[in-house]
Order: C-alpha cells, then sequence, then structure tokens
C-alpha cells in the first residue's frame, strides 16, 4: 500500500517535508530534494543522490564496467589539441608568421 502524505503549501511556496518520507528517503538537513515531472503529470520525489544513482546505472548498462569514461575523455581531448597545434604549426610553416 502506497504512504499518502497531505503537506501544505505556504504562500511562499515553501513546505515541510514529514518526517516519515525524510527518513524513508535517507535525506538529512542541507540535503537536496529532486521533483520529477512525470508524462501523465504525476511528480516523483527523490534525493539528488538517489536522481544521480539512477542516471548513473543506466549510462552503466551502456559502458562496461571496466571502462572509465573520464579518463577517455582527457585522451580524446588531449588528442584533439595535439592535432590542434600541429595543424597551426604546419599552417605558420606554410604561410609564414605574421609581424606587427
Amino acid at each position: 500500500m502506497l504512504d499518502r502524505h497531505v503537506v501544505p503549501v505556504a504562500k511562499n511556496g515553501r513546505m515541510n517535508l514529514p518526517s516519515a518520507l525524510r527518513a524513508k528517503l535517507d535525506l538529512e538537513s542541507g540535503g537536496k530534494v529532486v521533483f520529477v515531472e512525470k508524462d501523465d503529470g504525476e511528480v516523483e520525489v527523490t534525493t539528488l543522490r538517489r536522481s544521480l544513482k539512477r542516471a548513473q546505472d543506466l549510462v552503466r548498462q551502456y559502458i562496461p564496467a571496466d571502462v572509465n569514461l573520464v579518463d577517455e575523455v582527457i585522451a580524446d581531448r588531449r588528442a584533439e589539441a595535439q592535432h590542434e597545434l600541429e595543424d597551426e604549426a604546419s599552417y605558420s610553416d606554410r604561410n609564414g608568421s605574421i609581424q606587427e
């Protein structure tokens, strides 16, 4: 059975999240809450930590566990930067340097 909580909204838009929900979400003081609007108009409430974990799990379905995406992106960017430097040097060699 789903628990339902009715929470009043103040004029300024503030709401107090019931302690039972905070406990279920393992939400500590200063934690972040994420409201996810679903296609059917329903709103899901979760924590930022859980939302990030869900996103990581979704990405991990398509990336092997032994692959480090950060290292790959950094290596790709360094290779691109090296190619850019080589292209600039090649252009300067062909066209001479510009004097001010």
